[in-house]
């Protein structure tokens, strides 16, 4: 999977999967920007009776595109 931001003068932008870092994810922000981020796993897994389940999360901000982009997974 991938993740492909479009900015408003038509260049592409292509974000792949990658085995360290996981998929990319893509919001837009509230001024209309496109931020296209990581989600990766911190501390120490935790067992509870449901499973095991990661520690903390933190995002990883690769890149943000300006305002009118448009971007689309594959």
């Amino acid at each position: 999977m991938a993740t492909t931001v479009t900015t408003p003068d038509g260049e592409k932008h292509h974000h792949r999967d990658s085995v360290t870092t996981g998929r990319p994810q893509a919001r837009r922000l509230a001024d209309g920007r496109v931020e296209v981020f990581f989600v990766q796993s911190t501390g120490e897994p935790q067992r509870r009776a449901a499973g095991v389940v990661p520690g903390e999360y933190k995002e990883k901000i690769i890149e943000t595109y300006p305002a009118g982009s448009s971007f689309t997974r594959w």
